[in-house]
């Protein structure tokens, strides 16, 4: 049976000692082994009879404690032993036997402890790997955020870029247009002063045809000055050289001097005209530049009886909490919604492109905006197509003066 234990014990790799007390002191004496125990420690011959310290110096100390303990309190006890200076462990188990023996079952874990030293290691190892592959990730994610962040911005640079360029093509374009339509618009008053002066140097013609010559000459020098003035209005304005030059203006003088200019151009087109003052005091003086009121005014009266084939042509002027509103209302033939984002821009001629009865520089109300932001006013329009339109000007009222009747 013991041999059959032995056997046992051999095929696990374990060392067995039977030890009982030397009657000497911290030392112990063999009693028997397993022939394991001899191959582990490479004992050469016998060792019964001999002491753990003569047989196991490296271990002895260490397993003599331990022998003490299990042979004072007779119980089993375990512990896993380090050779100083290698990599040899044991894990060494005593348990207390009949006739005050001692059975140490030792057990080489060197290669276990290797392992795990080795496997700590490589986990360590990985785990400082992850950490940085972590850390790498975050990195990696902040670029990725940074890239999406500047795709974005190019994104919208692009946007900006192309909306850039089409504003420069649609430019060019009008600009284009324009100049085409100016050449058209010059040449056509030119032609009639040219023309007409060169019939005024006939003898033979009538005191009533002179004085028709005269007058187309007249109003074609007339047209040509008002298309001169546009491009140099509008220059001005954008090049920022206009100035204000503030005064009181008698808005209901002004009214009247406005209505007496176009009432008669309206009844040559068999237009209704009204120009109505809805402010309460005849004497209210307003403080601002009058002629570029005037011209913002003209420029509005002008357009709408030039697109207004029937119906009536309507000015009202009124005081609105603290602005000073112009209302100039048509029956004409209103402003296609194509055209209504870019009327106020200036080269833009939505009508002409539609109707060469309606051509013109396509300068007046690029001017009126232009003037209008120099005088902290505002300009908006409502129309309809085919019923006609009502440009609205407000201006902010600061500055006033009523006098007694």
């Amino acid at each position: 049976m013991l041999k059959q234990q032995y056997f046992l014990l051999d095929a696990l790799h374990t060392g067995l000692l039977l030890i009982s007390p030397t009657g000497y002191s911290s030392d112990y004496l063999i009693v028997d082994t397993n022939p394991y125990f001899l191959k582990m420690f490479e004992c050469s011959g016998t060792v019964i009879g001999q002491t753990t310290k003569k047989i196991l110096p490296q271990l002895a100390s260490k397993l003599i404690k331990q022998l003490d303990i299990t042979n004072k309190e007779q119980t089993e006890q375990n512990s896993n032993v380090h050779i100083t200076g290698t990599d040899i462990y044991y894990d060494i188990k005593t348990i207390p036997g009949e006739d005050n023996t001692i059975a140490c079952l030792i057990l080489d874990v060197s290669k276990k402890i290797y392992y795990q030293n080795r496997f700590r290691d490589q986990n360590d190892e990985i785990q400082a790997q992850n950490e940085e592959l972590m850390a790498t990730n975050e990195e990696l994610s902040v670029s990725l955020e940074n890239i999406n962040e500047t795709n974005l911005i190019l994104t919208e640079k692009e946007k900006e870029l192309i909306y850039a360029k089409e504003k420069a093509e649609e430019s060019d374009r009008l600009k284009s247009a324009f100049l085409a339509n100016m050449s058209h618009e010059i040449r056509t008053p030119m032609n009639g002063i040219i023309g007409f002066s060169q019939l005024l140097k006939e003898t033979s013609i009538s005191e009533s045809d002179k004085n028709h010559y005269i007058k187309i000459i007249s109003d074609s020098s007339q047209q040509l000055l008002d298309i001169v003035n546009d491009i140099i209005d509008i220059s001005k304005i954008e090049s920022g050289e206009v100035t204000l030059n503030k005064r009181e203006v008698n808005l209901k003088t002004l009214l009247n001097k406005i209505s007496d200019f176009y009432k008669p151009q309206a009844s040559e087109k068999n237009l209704g005209f009204t120009a109505d003052f809805l402010i309460n005091n005849d004497n209210f003086l307003y403080y601002q530049d009058a002629t570029k009121l005037y011209q913002i005014i003209s420029n509005l009266i002008s357009n709408a009886i030039k697109f207004t084939d029937r119906g009536e042509v309507k000015i009202t002027c009124s005081l609105e909490k603290d602005t000073v509103c112009f209302s100039i209302s048509d029956t004409g033939i209103g402003i296609p919604d194509e055209y209504k984002n870019s009327i106020f821009d200036r080269f833009s001629q939505g009508y002409s492109h539609n109707n060469p009865k309606y051509s013109g520089t396509g300068l007046g109300l690029s001017i009126c905006k232009g003037l209008l932001n120099l005088m902290d006013g505002n300009i908006s329009f409502l129309s309809e197509e085919g019923k006609g339109s009502t440009f609205l000007v407000e201006l902010p009222l600061q500055n006033y003066r009523i006098l007694a009747n």
